[in-house]
């Protein structure tokens, strides 16, 4: 268990270039001037080379690096009653005990065999009790189009024909008719079993999900399944690290932040350099531009690198001023003022400037 405390939890991203970015962020620099002003626990999907230089406030983990049996053994949560199970029969919850979810009387979907064939065998001793019940292989009165009821149901089929010479006739085919049925057509041939649209879908292992992070993909290739190892990984890592604030520095980042925040309740911060629609997060990557919406709505604060994307943030998303900071990446002293006074304002401290001052 890692018990030194560092004070922010840096959620970045490598630096290969990603297709539709006008620029991805350095996280390089900006450890190496944040860190000297606080202690810092870095989360990166693997390290990078040349690695970080060693400091006693600086510690940087590569996810792709961890030992799965050593380094993700997450430790009680700290907060246990910031998240529960919820309640049967929703997925996650656990079953037996009083209160628990039970399977549902048939014949309603999810009822048991036993509990099925019981509603079907008290049906039929009612229906045969009943005495308007309907006798077995009886045939209803029909009724006709115009509404009156049709001939009665002892009439004989053969009665209802039309011409009943022409369905009389034997039904076994004359010689040529049969040969004709023998040959193999177009028509006679069973119709192709349809090709599967995708390939079956096969669960990735632990292995491979967290060697996936270990790979800088191609600029163009979507970024979907790393993200969410990432979030997966670095959420069961950070429940070892001792942190007052969460400082996420780049979009795919985002997701283990809310994971993060929602388990630990500690304050999230985004830093945003560009929105999902000038990336052209519109198409086959829109699951980014939903990342974003959720993202936004749970940060407890966001940072803007621009005032372009400032006035973007206002004009989409209606964040209020107090959760909205126009701070350029360069400038680590703001990043730094901020993050501790969400700290100092978090712990209580009596000396706790005003995160946000009045306006004169």
């Amino acid at each position: 268990m890692i018990v030194a405390p560092f004070r922010v939890l840096l959620l970045g991203w490598n630096e290969a270039p990603r297709s539709g970015e006008a620029a991805v962020p350095l996280v390089r620099p900006l450890v190496g001037r944040l860190a000297p002003l606080a202690p810092l626990a870095v989360m990166l999907p693997h390290l990078p080379a040349p690695a970080f230089a060693a400091s006693p406030d600086l510690r940087v983990t590569g996810l792709a690096e961890l030992d799965l049996t050593n380094d993700l053994n997450a430790r009680a949560n700290p907060r246990p009653a910031a998240w529960r199970h919820p309640a049967a029969p929703y997925v996650g919850a656990t079953l037996g005990g009083p209160g628990s979810y039970t399977a549902p009387a048939a014949p309603y979907q999810g009822a048991t065999p036993r509990e099925a064939a019981s509603i079907a065998t008290t049906a039929q001793v009612q229906a045969k009790s009943s005495p308007d019940a309907p006798k077995p292989n009886s045939m209803p009165a029909p009724v006709e189009a115009s509404g009156l009821p049709g001939p009665p149901p002892e009439v004989a089929a053969a009665d209802l024909l039309i011409n009943r010479d022409d369905f009389a006739r034997e039904a076994e085919p004359e010689a040529g008719e049969a040969r004709k049925l023998d040959q193999v057509s177009a028509e006679t041939l069973p119709e192709p079993e349809p090709e599967p649209t995708e390939p079956p879908r096969v669960r990735a292992t632990l292995t491979e999900a967290l060697a996936a992070l270990g790979v800088d993909l191609p600029a163009t290739t979507d970024l979907n399944f790393q993200v969410i190892q990432y979030a997966r990984f670095a959420t069961r890592r950070a429940l070892q690290e001792d942190f007052a604030v969460i400082y996420a520095v780049d979009w795919p980042t985002w997701l283990a932040g809310m994971e993060i925040r929602q388990l630990t309740g500690r304050p999230l911060v985004l830093h945003v350099h560009e929105l999902a629609q000038e990336r052209g997060a519109e198409g086959a990557s829109g699951w980014s531009l939903a990342l974003e919406r959720l993202a936004l709505r749970r940060a407890d604060l966001v940072l803007a690198a621009s005032d372009d994307v400032a006035r973007l943030l206002l004009e989409r998303y209606q964040l209020s001023p107090e959760r909205l900071r126009m701070v350029p990446l360069t400038d680590t002293a703001t990043v730094n003022t901020i993050l501790h006074q969400l700290e100092t304002r978090l712990s209580g401290h009596p000396a706790a400037a005003p995160l946000f001052p009045p306006t004169p």
